[in-house]
């Protein structure tokens, strides 16, 4: 199943970049040694709870004589209160905010197991239950332990950014520095060599290159950067030594705010409902707590029963499924999308992309694949008839962005002593013998045709070949279908999912006109209208997008997903960007959001029905506390299981 492209795939400037070894230690250090603090105090509260439990059931079914009881008691209501307050510290802090939140349950339960069992203890009368203060404890940092495993994981996938680990060669007074991108600061300048990340925002003061900047600009095919020009973290320069200005500190890159989005856990609407809930449940579950010790009080005249009923009652009503289940859920749907290259930028993501019954695309930039291709070779009179077979064998010996349109052409030729060389920001020169004659090709941009006193359309996408200084040849490229394209469409089918092209061009690849539902000619505001049109019929549209022209579309459509090699409005609009440029994420994605939206409502009903049923066998003493509590971890235990298992894109649910 693809997740972020390959890194060694330069076209894809979002995509996962390998981290040096040595590098890589270092970063997952401090993960390690708070797995390390946390499994401390989860295995502390575990042990301390099967310890307690030992003494307990011991002492409540063989209690021995007086003064041996109570000082067993004492012993165990002091090794209890410490492990309350060494292990129960985050639950008071958590209570503590102007807010009912789940941490007021467990306080609740704490606070009547302690209390309950001090009773039974001084007053000789009932059972103690010192065992469920430290089991309460146990699940309370089990949930914990599950929540904060799941942030981490998604802060190490955010890391995982091409140029986010790129060193820097820094230019100082006394030579070259290498130092971390985040020590950078604004204004200093740092070398950039061929096929190196550009680990700074900035501008070029010397040099020249072809730099690869798809993650940025979209454009299909490497630019020429001059001095003036400026550059993003996270581009590639192919050609060429450049010296940059830094425009901001290493910490303050446009790289460095797509982590921050993958760091941001913004409370998705799953959780505020989570929460809601949550906030009506606790005041219930006092009120059914107060109403139980008044009935076996008042009615049924037995105050301890009161006391240890009304105890069940609050012990069985933590509902972890509310309190950390639900989060943990839509975090990890979230977590899901992001290993597929999808980053929300909206909190609703999930829930948006759950009821997608339509999905409609930009053709340029989106459906058609973001390099250019050989659409034909315009020779001149002048050209050698062995000049195809040449640029066959010149591709084959060069990665360099203005050979790569050439790739498909067979039959090259055998070419001797042949030397390439890099033009930087205009292309490369070919030096061989052919047949005994020494030959010089060059190949690249306009820029080239500067000696040549050559006319031509600046604006067209073609590429110039010269020999010996001559124009012989003009290749127009053209783009060229994204190779997951079809695969997208047939899979967005299968999900009983409508598709849409929306496009500016008059005309539709072949491909694509049995397969989708094509408008052709459209302005931005034709989008915008077209998709409001979906909308008001009670069509959910998700719209895929690239461009500036994208914009208006994105944020018309019920969802909006820019790709990351797309403009800065169109990322502006969009609910979520796709950092690659694989659309075969799309339909994984609506399956993902499906299989969450479906979990969250089990989620939901289980937590509700099995704490209402509890409660109500608590209120009328048929549920012990210890079994309560038992009850409680165990099905705290089932649900954050089922909602922390390992990763895997290929499960629907």
């Amino acid at each position: 199943m693809p997740r972020f492209p390959n890194p060694d795939v330069m076209s894809s400037c979002c995509s996962c970049h390998a981290v040096p070894p040595a590098r890589k230690a270092q970063t997952n250090t401090p993960v390690i040694d708070g797995n390390w603090h946390r499994n401390l105090h989860l295995g502390l509260a575990i042990l301390l709870a099967g310890l307690s439990m030992t003494f307990s059931l011991a002492l409540n079914l063989d209690p021995p004589d007086e003064p041996i009881r109570t000082t067993l008691h004492l012993v165990l209501a002091s090794f209890t209160g410490m492990g309350l307050l060494v292990l129960g510290w985050p639950v008071l802090r958590g209570a503590l905010v102007p807010r009912l939140t789940l941490e007021h349950l467990y306080l609740i339960g704490l606070l009547g197991a302690y209390t309950a069992s001090l009773y039974s203890t001084f007053s000789g009368v009932g059972h103690i239950y010192y065992e469920v203060v430290l089991i309460l404890l146990a699940i309370y940092h089990l949930g914990r332990f599950a929540l904060r495993d799941h942030t981490e994981k998604a802060a190490d996938l955010a890391r995982h950014l091409p140029g986010m680990e790129a060193p820097a060669q820094v230019i100082l007074d006394n030579g070259i520095q290498q130092r971390p991108a985040a020590e950078v600061l604004a204004g200093q300048q740092v070398r950039i060599s061929p096929d190196e990340l550009v680990p700074i925002d900035g501008v070029i003061v010397r040099g020249r290159a072809f730099i690869e900047e798809l993650a940025h600009t979209g454009e299909p095919f490497p630019a020429a950067r001059l001095p003036g020009d400026r550059v993003l973290a996270g581009s590639r320069v192919l050609d060429g030594v450049i010296d940059v200005a830094a425009s901001c500190s290493g910490k303050d890159r446009e790289l460095d705010r797509l982590l921050a989005a993958c760091r941001d856990t913004v409370p998705s609407p799953a959780e505020n409902l989570a929460q809601r809930v949550l906030a009506g449940f606790v005041p219930t579950v006092i009120i059914v707590a107060l109403g139980t010790a008044a009935f076996w009080i008042l009615l049924m005249h037995s105050p301890a029963a009161a006391l240890f009923n009304a105890l069940a009652v609050t012990i069985v009503a933590c509902p972890c499924a509310l309190g950390l289940a639900v989060p943990i859920a839509a975090r990890k749907s979230l977590m899901r999308l992001r290993l597929l290259g999808i980053v929300a930028q909206k909190p609703d993501l999930i829930e948006r992309l759950a009821v997608v019954d339509a999905v409609a695309f930009d053709k340029t930039g989106t459906l058609s694949h973001p390099r250019l291709g050989l659409d034909a070779l315009d020779v001149t009179a002048a050209a050698p008839l062995e000049l195809t077979a040449w640029l066959a064998a010149i591709q084959r010996r060069s990665t360099h962005p203005v050979a790569r349109p050439f790739w498909n052409l067979s039959q090259p030729a055998t070419l001797t002593d042949l030397s390439i060389e890099a033009l930087p920001a205009r292309g490369i020169e070919a030096r061989f013998t052919y047949l005994g004659t020494v030959r010089r090709l060059r190949i690249g941009n306009e820029f080239l045709l500067d000696d040549a006193s050559q006319a031509v359309d600046s604006s067209a996408r073609q590429l110039y070949v010269l020999l010996e200084n001559q124009l012989v040849a003009v290749a127009r490229l053209t783009e060229t279908p994204r190779e997951s394209a079809l695969q997208t469409l047939d899979e967005l089918r299968d999900l009983d999912v409508r598709r849409i092209l929306l496009t500016g061009d008059t005309a539709c690849p072949p491909e694509y006109r049995d397969s989708l539902e094509i408008h052709t000619a459209l302005t931005t505001a034709d989008k915008a209208k077209l998709l409001n049109a979906y909308r008001d019929d009670g069509q959910h549209v998700l719209f895929v997008g690239d461009g500036l022209n994208d914009s208006e579309g994105l944020s018309a459509a019920h969802l909006g997903i820019a790709l990351r090699s797309g403009s800065g409005a169109a990322h502006a609009a969009a609910h979520a960007l796709l950092v690659h440029d694989d659309l075969s994420v799309i339909p994984q994605a609506i399956t993902i959001a499906r299989t969450a939206r479906r979990r969250l409502v089990r989620l939901l009903t289980f937590s509700l029905a099995y704490n209402g049923i509890g409660m109500a066998l608590a209120a009328t003493g048929l549920l012990h506390p210890v079994v309560a509590a038992l009850l409680m971890f165990a099905s705290s235990a089932t649900v954050l299981t089922a909602v922390n298992r390992p990763l895997d894109l290929a499960a629907k649910d």
